[in-house]
């Protein structure tokens, strides 16, 4: 049965999986567009995939190995094209891999769908998540309704300063106190050389033991991959500590990003949005805790919508963004927002693929002070 790409018929699947009527959608990547549209309902295949991740082929991030499954979802969509050997099908030579390929792992080996033809099996309840995960362009005047999702929920955590043990490598204790004990982990972003004298900036696992202290591993989560952040498959100790430990200070009044969300080129439409729903979490102090959104760039520079806090210690906001009559003119709203001045307008081409940032930075004046986004969940809505 030709099933076309709609959002209701999608949400029609779901609820036949939900109460078992369909198990599982077969779905086929589209010559040359770089997207999946299910093809035909199969109920006896259960080989489900799960949900796609981004994978850069040209600098295998997130890492894949040969014979092994990546750990948060066993499917990948390239992203950015590249030359791996991966030993696919079990053949060791080496694959070229073009955007919007999907790449699965069958138990044993990496599989490669090309996204000029083939098709995979994945979870008839998952199929709208699944879909906007290998979308990357789409084709312009086309409605896709809202299958573009992205979903965070892992606690990720800014703090000005810190002090990481000689004694116990990655042993953190923070400046200020958090609410909550985060015993089921979190990532907490550390400058360069404040566990060791190799360790890199970036955000780095942690499991919490009280408000203030944290045993942190070496695992990082990257928000320019577009992929929510992820608990570990395990944690991995930091192999050395400074001597004595180090009490480090994050860069001030700059942003900072958080997460990214892909946005398929042409998929917005001219009356398309993006909406997100925030929440975070801050100290109670005098200084301006800032957080936003931007579309297109890197994440870095002043968002056009932002929230500030001083000592209020939290928000829970929704923002979103429309295309306005036309694919390079975008305008801001928000249920609670600081708009900043002529910024509220924004001219970005969302007729070539963008990424939806989620920034925050500190004052200059915060030493102490701390600013964690809890949980977010971005949507994308076509309007062509």
């Amino acid at each position: 049965m030709k099933i076309k790409f709609l959002r209701n018929v999608f949400f029609a699947l779901s609820l036949l999986v939900g109460i078992g009527i369909l198990g599982n959608v077969v779905v086929t990547p589209f010559a040359g567009a770089s997207y999946l549209k299910a093809s035909t309902i199969t109920p006896a295949q259960i080989n489900a995939l799960g949900i796609p991740a981004a994978w850069n082929a040209a600098s295998n991030i997130p890492a894949i190995a040969s014979g092994v499954t990546y750990a948060p979802t066993n499917s990948l969509t390239v992203t950015v094209a590249g030359t791996l050997n991966l030993n696919v099908g079990g053949v060791n030579t080496p694959t070229v891999w073009s955007v919007g390929d999907l790449l699965y792992f069958d138990g044993t080996n990496w599989q490669q769908i090309s996204n000029s033809g083939g098709s995979v099996t994945v979870p008839a309840s998952g199929i709208m998540k699944a879909v906007s995960s290998v979308l990357t362009t789409a084709v312009a005047g086309t409605d896709y309704g809202s299958p573009i999702a992205q979903q965070g929920v892992i606690d990720l955590l800014y703090a000005a300063s810190g002090v990481y043990s000689s004694s116990v490598a990655g042993a953190l204790t923070l400046a200020t106190a958090i609410p909550n004990t985060l015993s089921q982990g979190f990532y907490n972003y550390s400058p360069a050389s404040a566990v060791n004298a190799t360790q890199t900036a970036g955000w780095y696992w942690c499991v919490g033991s009280s408000t203030t202290l944290a045993q942190c591993y070496n695992n990082q989560y990257y928000p320019a991959s577009a992929v929510a952040a992820v608990i570990p498959a395990s944690n991995t100790p930091f192999s050395t500590a400074n001597t004595p430990g180090t009490s480090y200070a994050n860069t001030l009044s700059a942003y900072l990003p958080f997460a990214s969300v892909n946005v398929p080129a042409n998929v917005l439409g001219v009356r398309g949005s993006i909406s997100t729903l925030l929440a975070f979490n801050n100290n109670n102090s005098s200084q301006a805790k800032t957080c936003g959104l931007t579309y297109g760039g890197n994440g870095t520079g002043a968002p056009p919508i932002i929230q500030s806090n001083t000592t209020a210690t939290g928000f829970i906001n929704t923002m979103t963004m429309f295309n306005v009559g036309n694919l390079t003119y975008q305008k801001w709203s928000a249920a609670q927002a600081t708009y900043s001045g002529s910024q509220y307008y924004a001219n970005v081409n969302s007729a070539v693929a963008q990424s939806l940032w989620i920034s925050c930075e500190l004052s200059t004046s915060g030493t102490t002070d701390y600013v964690m986004l809890q949980q977010y969940t971005t949507s994308i809505s076509s309007a062509p």
